[in-house]
């Protein structure tokens, strides 16, 4: 997830207290809408990816413009610092039938951002919504750190006790929370989706698996090389980005207001291995060193040493299940670091 705040509007009914609505715009106008802020970042672009495929109309909302991408309008709007009422003549103006915030503030980032983006820029966005003369649906993209940290070996699951031991863990639950809290109150049709690892093409050089892709291009030509960490600790369930999507595009289409759904490949992979199949994956003559403290994770992941998580959630409420490998997310990452 980038650090641009994200809001991304799909498919979804324009009902207002149970009824259709038809005051601003007809229904059929409503439900074409996709409005993504954050479209700009990682898991956001490909979400626009995958519903710019469709005959859905996608706008991108995000600080920054966006590179050039066919079936997609770009809007200008920081949801941390823009006052509601602005927001809502935003929404307003797109109509909008369903909204998936794809939004957050993740590595290299202060405790402070992580708050504004992770915490408050969520409920400004439900605060918007609830001034709206229709309901339209929210997908809230939340993530496994929300939980507490479980024994090796376990599955993390809707059962599993929210009690995040890193600050961006607090400050996801944070989000949340205010989305399940809004929608149990009536005010709000929401759901939570919450991701474990996500990877794959476009993956930020502040993550592990970027961060490995971008080291491994500046040693290509250099004959055998070493690269060295610190420790590689932990097991982590890595999810591809283009299976994220698909499951944002099912949810858009199903009804599970109120829902969190856990999303993973079921899968935990140590660390250490998910780094060597990386440099494998680039195919060149480089060793791997690990010395000192666990530099690996990062700040969001301290304390977390195993996370799989449980898959069968998904496929019952979503018919989803992962399709992309770890070795195939990876080849994909290669790619399209190698070729730049």
């Amino acid at each position: 997830m980038g650090l641009p705040a994200c809001i991304f509007l799909a498919t979804g009914a324009c009902t207002q207290d149970g009824k259709e609505w038809d005051n601003l715009s007809r229904a059929s106008d409503c439900e074409q809408t996709v409005i993504v802020i954050g479209g700009t970042g990682f898991i956001g672009g490909h979400i626009v990816t995958e519903f710019a495929r469709s005959d859905r109309q996608v706008i991108i909302v995000s600080r920054h413009p966006p590179e050039s991408q066919a079936k997609t309008r770009h809007g200008a709007l920081d949801l941390c610092s823009t006052d509601i009422p602005r927001i809502t003549q935003f929404l307003l103006a797109h109509r909008p039938g369903l909204i998936v915030n794809a939004s957050g503030a993740v590595w290299r980032t202060s405790e402070e951002r992580m708050w504004a983006v992770n915490s408050k820029m969520v409920n400004n966005i439900i605060s918007a919504i609830i001034t709206l003369p229709w309901r339209p649906r929210l997908i809230h993209l939340g993530s496994v750190y929300e939980y507490a940290p479980v024994p090796a070996g376990t599955r993390i699951d809707a059962k599993t006790p929210e009690r995040p031991v890193s600050a961006y863990g607090r400050s996801k639950l944070a989000g949340t929370s205010a989305v399940l809290r809004a929608t149990k109150a009536g005010l709000i049709d929401g759901s939570v989706v919450r991701l474990s690892n996500v990877t794959g093409a476009g993956s930020p050089p502040a993550s592990l698996l970027g961060s490995v892709a971008e080291r491994l291009t500046k040693l290509r030509g250099r004959g055998p090389a070493v690269m060295r960490f610190g420790e590689l600790t932990g097991h982590r369930d890595f999810l591809d980005a283009r299976d994220v999507a698909a499951a944002v595009k099912l949810a858009a289409g199903r009804s599970a207001l109120g829902q969190m759904i856990n999303l993973g490949r079921g899968e935990a992979v140590h660390v250490r291995r998910a780094v060597e199949m990386m440099v494998s994956v680039s195919g060149l003559p480089v060793s791997i060193e690990e010395a000192g403290e666990n530099q690996a994770s990062g700040n969001r992941d301290a304390g977390t040493d195993w996370i799989e998580v449980e898959t069968l959630p998904a496929w019952q409420l979503l018919g989803w299940r992962p399709k992309v490998t770890l070795l195939e997310s990876l080849r994909g990452l290669w790619k399209e670091v190698s070729a730049a």
